[in-house]
């Protein structure tokens, strides 16, 4: 059937809509598609929302990627992901009513259907529908709260469960709408998930303004990564009780990004669980060299030894939430890495010790400004280990020598005789604001270097004498001007006064151990 068919059945039955009314209507339904729609699409839909039969045959109905805002009849067909509890609601003469919630799904995308229809409810309930592929018959469509369109069966529209062994490919399982923690990013609001339960859940009460509630904190795990569940409130109480090793999925979940760059999965209101329980358990991952790292490892364990430790501060999110964090420097025999600790984890700053060896758990490492540090978030792990073996001696970082300077994207040690007087002088920020900067020069057996020290730790350094023996633990290697290069100080940057020599400093021992 043509455009032109269409029109001519439109007028027939509708002689209260003359022929250019009805074009401009066709037109208008293509142009709201975002000409998605062909002239003869857009007439069947207009003939839909003016309740004209057409007599075309449509087997499938509508397929979801086509449904747009304010269609009058619609029919299509879905596979239910996910069926929410019935709720009532109160109407404006104060009356009360339900409503069925379903998410569906076929090949074309997914969206959210409203059952308003009493008889339509009663068949939903009265059968196990997850899973099932329904046919939604004269529903109509809004936009809702989010901009999506919805779905909507009213007294007008209608649902048919079709067989249960039916096989559809235009309609794949409810598995093919899950996506994997990979998959998952800030670009798109919700999303479904299935993993493992890594860690124990961590459940607490909060009090925002006059709000107060519950938030459960947990990892889940799938063969591509792992993410940080937070579950509030209701949502908190049905997963309070699930195991390590446990299978969840997820169903809406939304996707938030958090103050330290991190991805997390929050399940409100609106979010469905579904807890399987299983056998199989979260894989072990053992822990690597700091030289193995790169700057987008994720879910890592690394054993280091302390090397400095920055005080505990509050910074404040996005949301207005203060969270606790703070900073250490460790080292293994291969190299050393800052680590940033938030929320439980920062707490530990106060117990920790110049050459304590930790064991850091499903940390992320990031980069930035050229630098990489690794993340120990709500899903990571902090273990302090008193007594160590052959297998979890981390050794000592090595020292430099200023020969084998290069372009690093962490820190590194060096060590030799200050052969230039620390100069104190302000710098002035692009802000307006103003910082110290105290800069000397050390030399080795065969070079020196410049070395500037800001802030706090200028003052450190302006004591320093011509002769002295240093060791400077945590220095960022930069391209210098005059040099090839510099070495500047970050927060966590040490310096220790190991002697005072003679100039001659031929016999320097590079493979000294950092902390003695």
């Amino acid at each position: 059937m043509g455009t032109e068919e269409v029109i001519k059945k439109i007028l027939t039955q509708r002689s209260d809509i003359t022929r250019p009314q009805l074009e401009a209507m066709i037109t208008k339904k293509k142009e709201v598609s975002g000409d998605l729609l062909s002239m003869e699409g857009a007439a069947h839909l207009v003939a839909q929302d003016l309740l004209v039969e057409t007599g075309a045959t449509r087997t499938r109905g509508l397929q979801i990627s086509d449904i747009i805002p304010q269609l009058g009849d619609a029919t299509l067909t879905g596979r239910v992901i996910a069926a929410w509890p019935k709720q009532r609601f109160k109407r404006r003469d104060e009356t009360e009513g339900t409503f069925v919630r379903l998410l569906l799904g076929d090949q074309t995308g997914t969206v959210s259907c409203l059952v308003w229809n009493s008889n339509a409810i009663e068949t939903l309930e009265s059968n196990r529908i997850e899973g099932r592929i329904i046919r939604v018959s004269h529903g109509y469509t809004r936009a809702g709260l989010t901009e999506k369109v919805e779905l909507h069966v009213g007294s007008r529209g209608s649902v048919t469960l079709l067989p249960e062994n039916l096989k559809d490919e235009t309609h794949p399982p409810v598995e093919a709408f899950i996506k994997s923690v990979k998959q998952i990013s800030d670009q798109i609001q919700t999303t479904n998930v299935e993993g493992i339960v890594k860690t124990i859940p961590m459940v607490s009460s909060f009090q925002k303004q006059e709000t107060s509630g519950t938030v459960l904190r947990m990892t889940v795990e799938d063969d591509t990564g792992t993410i940080t569940i937070v579950a509030w409130n209701e949502k908190a109480d049905e997963l309070k009780d699930a195991g390590v090793g446990d299978t969840i999925r997820i169903i809406n979940g939304r996707v938030r990004r958090t103050a330290d760059e991190q991805l997390e999965l929050h399940l409100e209101k609106r979010s469905i669980v579904r807890l399987l329980i299983t056998s199989k358990k979260p894989s072990s991952k053992s822990p690597i060299s700091i030289a193995d790292l790169k700057p987008t490892s994720r879910q890592v364990s690394v054993i280091g030894r302390v090397l400095s430790v920055g005080p505990i501060h509050e910074i404040q999110t996005k949301s207005g939430q203060k969270v606790p964090v703070s900073s250490i420097l460790i080292g293994d025999r291969t190299g050393l890495i800052s680590a940033t600790l938030w929320r439980k984890n920062s707490k530990l700053a106060e117990e920790l010790q110049e050459n304590l060896v930790l064991l850091i758990e499903n940390a992320d490492t990031q980069e930035r400004l050229g630098q990489v540090s690794l993340n120990v978030g709500e899903s990571g792990n902090v273990v302090t280990m008193p007594e160590v073996t052959n297998n979890s001696d981390p050794g000592h970082p090595p020292i430099t020598a200023i020969s084998q300077l290069k372009k690093s994207r962490v820190p590194v040690i060096v060590e030799g005789l200050v052969v230039e007087e620390p100069t104190l002088k302000e710098v002035e920020l692009k802000s307006g604001g103003k910082i110290q900067l105290a800069s000397f020069r050390i030399r080795d057996t065969n070079e020196t270097v410049r070395i500037s020290f800001w802030r706090s730790l200028a003052k450190i350094a302006v004591p320093l004498k011509p002769g002295d023996k240093v060791r400077i633990i945590g220095l960022r290697v930069k391209e210098g001007f005059a040099d090839k290069w510099e070495l500047h100080s970050s927060s966590l940057t040490t310096l220790k006064l190991i002697g005072k020599e003679n100039p001659n400093v031929e016999n320097l021992n590079y493979s000294n151990p950092v902390l003695s």
